[in-house]
């Protein structure tokens, strides 16, 4: 698990440590205030590829854009480079540096040979170290006029890619449900905890599965099934998030967790995250801007009396204008919900 993450000249953000983190991390202040950003800086640094890039490219529709390397850095400063330094629990240390190569006109060879040079945006390299062992070397090109990510030399994802990145994009919920899906339909304890999983949601539901290239579900009383895509917002979340932990994910990123939620759901759905985080030793990081999602968690950690499970960062700019955050631990976050006072800096 996590411990803490160090972030310099990311997208919005100058500067900004980030410590104490728990099995449940929510990010929560006014809009704009670089809270996505903070999730794709703990997606990446988990992560540890520099596939994360071409994900967050993917999932934003900016992988045609010409200026997509650039808005990576702080106010586009390209001389100065990102930075992200992270520390395990087990005391594990991972740093990343990700840098501009600034020869606009450069092609590396080993991209001339597949697609010509054409419409090429060659411009960054990413490093990796572990435990300050060796650097991995990576240089990023991409093609924006078909968003085709060339990385050199080839980085294929293995088995131990359990990391899940759910937004409310449509996007992001094909990727994670097709993926999830097919893993826990090919295993048999996972289909019958998924059962429970959505049936807590909704008893009517009697199975979800594949017909063909589609996924449907299969209702009571109804003689056809129904594509998932028909069904409504919050069942898509609930189903998008809760499919990624059964599947095996072990790190789940969540922007905006309340999106087309009723608060019914929002219950369900929060008891579900605190019970599998806690039996599996999961790792959530969310952002919301709902307060009564928050007397939610909050009445939910009460109930199942959990203890030292949650930490909550208020994400504000401060004096000199640049991102900082404030931290709240679980019982501070639980006398501010008791005393009906809003978490403000």
């Amino acid at each position: 698990m996590l411990e803490s993450l160090d972030i310099e000249n990311f997208r919005g953000i100058k500067k900004l440590k980030i410590d104490n983190f728990k099995n449940i991390n929510f990010f929560i202040g006014k809009a704009n205030t670089s809270k996505t950003s903070l999730l794709e800086s703990l997606y990446i640094s988990l992560l540890k590829s520099p596939v994360a890039i071409h994900i967050f490219f993917f999932l934003r529709n900016i992988v045609r854009d010409d200026d997509l390397f650039e808005a990576l850095f702080y106010d586009y400063i390209t001389s100065n480079s990102i930075i992200f330094n992270s520390i395990m629990k087990d005391k594990s240390i991972v740093n990343i540096n990700i840098k501009m190569n600034h020869n606009d006109l450069f092609i590396a060879p080993h991209l001339l040979d597949k697609i010509n040079g054409e419409n090429i945006v060659n411009k960054l390299y990413f490093t990796i170290s572990e435990n300050n062992n060796e650097e991995q070397i990576f240089d990023i090109g991409i093609n924006i006029t078909n968003g085709n990510l060339k990385i050199s030399p080839p980085y294929n994802i293995n088995n131990d890619f359990n990391y899940s990145f759910i937004t409310s994009e449509n996007t992001s919920f094909e990727m994670n449900i097709y993926n999830n899906l097919k893993n826990i339909v090919e295993d048999n304890s996972k289909r019958e905890i998924f059962k429970n999983i959505y049936q807590s949601f909704d008893q009517k539901i009697k199975d979800i599965r594949f017909s063909g290239n589609k996924i449907v579900i299969e209702i009571a009383g109804l003689r056809h099934t129904i594509n998932i895509k028909s069904m409504g917002r919050g069942f898509q979340t609930y189903i998008n998030i809760l499919s990624s932990v059964i599947s095996g994910n072990k790190y789940i990123f969540i922007d905006e967790i309340e999106n087309g939620m009723h608060f019914e759901s929002i219950k369900t759905l929060l008891e579900n995250i605190l019970s599998l985080s806690k039996e599996y030793g999961l790792q959530f990081f969310i952002t919301t801007h709902n307060k009564e999602l928050l007397e939610i968690l909050n009445d939910c950690l009460i109930e199942k009396d959990y203890k030292d499970m949650l930490s909550v960062y208020n994400v504000y700019y401060n004096r000199e204008n640049n991102i900082s955050v404030a931290n709240y631990n679980q019982e501070s976050f639980s006398h501010f919900m008791k005393n009906e006072n809003e978490i403000r800096y």
